[in-house]
């Protein structure tokens, strides 16, 4: 439903323009009617109407007073002129303010419908014209970030069939550049950046590289980004001017940056720098380099703006760190499920890694590989192992988002340790089964004749094996547990049935009445007779 505002000076013609309109009809509605200009004002910045019909002559502002300052204020309603024919040539002069047409008071029912039908035919055709505008303008951008993304993607992914040359560059990704120098940034925080959980964070960090690189009449640099390998990588192009202060700029954002990742729950930002590229074919390089920066973070730490040029590392190799003994170390450790092993040959490694300069960041992830695989290697030898995908994923995850060598260290050792756990578990369960299965027959056929060796042929285990197991899972031999079920069973049916000894002592599995009276007593304390005059006075 549009919406139409009435100013004149005099109420009475108001009213009639209330009265005389099919407002209905042209599915307008009047939201508002003043008395002079400056309240006219007020409303159309309230309201935001589609339609004014004012008179010329007013207190305060005038018509063509209200139509300019209305237009000052960014709106762009549509005008429709009040006039006397005393004032006819004045409110003439309007249409150069883009009013649409007039009427002449005094006011006829015939003439202002006619204006409101084509001033709502003409409301019409605009809003089909700019639904047809924001759809190309819609189209235009997903087109534009369709081909940034693939620029990104081929950057990054295919590196060897990135453009060489700037016309290649803009015929393949619609990307112009137009300085000389163009420099790869990449940005991650402790969140994935791809991930749609992050989309917001990940628009607010590129609105702010935008203004951090493009603000000001001479900020000689331009950027395009885009999500990438769980961060953002930012392409800066840029003159002389532009590399001069791009360092600046880039500590002026992170600042920024690290205040907005804050809102979000994060705890820390880095920024990769890759080197200045003078030509496309360095582009590619400058992408691995500002991405291997950042990289550095697990041994420098986060919130910071990192260049390998300006930091030097250890030539200390992995193995110098972590040589055979670890490995073997952590694989005794997995054969014998210690936490407490694995824990102690880790605490080794992160002693020997606290050295100036520091270890390179490669080394440490090496480690981190040295230690998967062999965590890998362990669960592929256990076809029984579940969930270890699965879990190894959650690992690799939250390694690859540590920030600085405690963090590391304390997730390698809290991911480490959580696998022994479950495998410790999965272990027994599996050391227990034979157990449960054999506890289970026995509940159903505890009144049969029953032999351990019998038994231990059904679970699968040698009888000697059978035995000894038995014992270590239940605390009491088979043949103590075998007769504790039994006993169990008497005692229900001596205070729930009226069933002799002899029938009971048959029905749980004794063919002589006297041995099983002579093992009641030892395992109860008192005859089987006895037992039953005990409950029945109960």
């Amino acid at each position: 439903m549009y919406k139409a505002v009435i100013v004149d000076d005099e109420k009475k013609i108001c009213q009639l323009i209330l009265e005389l309109g099919d407002w209905k009809r042209y599915d307008m509605e009047v939201a508002a009617i003043c008395t002079d200009g400056e309240e006219a004002l007020k409303a159309i910045g309230s309201i935001r109407p589609d339609l004014v019909l004012t008179d010329v002559r007013m207190p305060v502002y005038d018509g063509l007073e209200l139509i300019r300052r209305t237009t000052e204020m960014g709106l762009s309603p549509a005008f429709i002129i009040i006039s006397g024919y005393k004032y006819f040539e004045y409110a003439y002069s309007a249409f150069k303010y883009g009013v649409i047409d007039y009427l002449l008071k005094p006011i006829d029912r015939d003439q202002l419908n006619e204006v409101l039908e084509k001033t709502c035919a003409m409301l019409a055709r605009q809003s089909a014209y700019r639904q047809a505008e924001d759809t190309i303008r819609r189209w235009n951008e997903q087109v534009e970030v369709t081909k940034r993304r693939k620029m990104f993607r081929c950057l990054y992914e295919e590196a060897e069939n990135f453009p060489k040359d700037r016309e290649e560059l803009e015929e393949r990704f619609a990307k112009r550049l137009v300085y000389p120098w163009q420099q790869m940034l990449f940005l991650r925080t402790n969140r994935n950046l791809e991930d749609p959980s992050s989309v917001m964070l990940a628009e607010k960090l590129q609105e702010g590289l935008k203004r951090a690189f493009m603000s000001g009449e001479d900020a000689g640099c331009r950027v395009c980004s885009e999500t990438v390998r769980s961060g953002i990588a930012a392409m800066l192009d840029m003159n002389d001017s532009g590399r001069e202060q791009m360092k600046s700029r880039l500590i002026s954002f992170l600042h920024d940056a690290r205040e907005m990742t804050g809102l979000f729950g994060n705890n820390w930002v880095s920024i990769g720098v890759g080197d200045a590229a003078g030509s496309l074919a360095e582009l590619p390089a400058s992408a691995r380099r500002a991405e291997e920066a950042e990289e550095a973070r697990i041994v420098l730490g986060g919130n910071r703006v990192l260049d390998l040029s300006e930091h030097r590392f250890s030539r200390i190799t992995l193995e110098q760190i972590a040589g055979e003994g670890f490995r073997k170390g952590i694989q005794n450790a997995l054969e014998t499920l210690s936490g407490e092993a694995y824990r102690r040959h880790l605490e080794e490694i992160r002693e020997r890694t606290e050295i100036t300069p520091p270890v390179a960041p490669e080394v440490i992830r090496q480690l981190q590989e040295v230690i998967l695989q062999a965590f890998s290697g362990y669960a592929s030898g256990q076809p029984d192992i579940a969930e270890w995908e699965d879990m190894e994923i959650r690992w690799r995850e939250s390694l690859e988002q540590d920030c600085g060598l405690t963090e590391f260290f304390r997730d390698l050792e809290s991911g480490g340790c959580e696998a022994i756990r479950e495998w410790k578990k999965q272990k027994m369960n599996r050391e227990k089964l034979p157990i449960r299965l054999a506890k289970a027959w026995i509940a159903e056929h505890y009144g049969d004749t029953v032999t351990l060796e019998g038994v231990a042929d059904l679970v699968g285990l040698s009888p000697t094996y059978f035995s000894t197991h038995f014992r270590q899972v239940e605390g009491r031999t088979f043949s103590d547990y075998l007769t504790s079920v039994r006993m169990d069973a008497a005692r229900e049916l001596l205070s729930t049935t009226a069933m002799t000894n002899y029938e009971i002592a048959a029905r749980i599995g004794y063919a002589d009445e006297k041995y099983f009276g002579k093992v009641f007593k030892k395992e109860v304390g008192i005859r089987p007779g006895e037992y039953r005059k005990l409950y029945q006075r109960r």
